[in-house]
């Protein structure tokens, strides 16, 4: 028995190949009142474009190695330049709760603690989403990772392409292969991506568990486990 699982990707947009598969698409923009040049900043919506940056599209490449059959939900929050904010994510995240999806990945971070982004990430949780996000594995908190109830992931050299460890620290809970589908080294961003793969593919098989079940599974049988002792990968800040 397989069930469709829907992935909301936070992101810069999605491979082309997989836009076939994209039930939703918005772009958050930042925009200002032009009339009012003082008023607060506010998130405008906008159509889908194309992911010129490329994070997001190696993002998705990740995620469907593991998991090609997953509708995606995507939420473009990062331009050309690779820069974004909390509002942004938070109103990303707001969408994506309405849209229903099960699982959203996130390999981003800030580094402000912003109220629209907790308060975001603390609904979405409480609708029995898994919010999956990138994390470096030393260093300051970054957000949303750093929130209570995030799947906070980071790279791990000891896995291999298809593994993923238990840390069960603090700063992350688990690691996985911050490679390419081809092998580069690539980033925390990648690693969190192929734990998202990971867990979509475990629930489009086993349907009948919740999401608590199917991280509780993650967390049981993960092929590596305690935290590691070399540096891993590097972690980007699109702050």
């Amino acid at each position: 028995m397989s069930s469709v699982v829907r992935v909301g990707l936070i992101d810069s947009g999605i491979a082309p190949e997989w836009m076939p598969r994209v039930d939703a698409a918005l772009a958050f923009e930042l925009t200002r009142n032009p009339a009012d040049p003082s008023a607060d900043l506010a998130v405008q919506h906008g159509p889908l474009a194309p992911d010129t940056l490329g994070h997001g599209s190696a993002v998705s490449r990740r995620i469907a190695n593991f998991a090609p059959s997953v509708r995606w939900h995507v939420a473009q929050v990062l331009n050309a330049s690779g820069r974004t904010s909390a509002l942004q994510i938070a109103a990303a995240l707001d969408w994506l709760a309405q849209q229903e999806v099960t699982l959203v990945c996130m390999s981003l971070g800030v580094r402000a603690d912003r109220p629209s982004l907790a308060r975001a990430c603390a609904h979405a949780v409480s609708q029995g989403m898994a919010l999956c996000a990138s994390v470096p594995a030393h260093g300051a908190p970054v957000f949303p990772a750093a929130y209570e109830g995030m799947v906070r992931v980071t790279g791990d050299a000891r896995c291999a392409p298809e593994q993923w460890s238990w840390l069960g620290t603090g700063q992350a809970e688990f690691g996985a292969a911050a490679c390419t589908n081809s092998g580069q080294p690539a980033g925390a961003s990648l690693a969190n991506a192929a734990l998202c793969g990971i867990l979509a593919a475990r629930m489009t098989h086993h349907p009948h568990f919740s999401v608590a079940q199917n991280l509780q599974y993650l967390r049981e049988r993960a092929p590596i486990q305690g935290r590691q002792t070399t540096p891993s990968a590097n972690f980007r800040n699109f702050s």
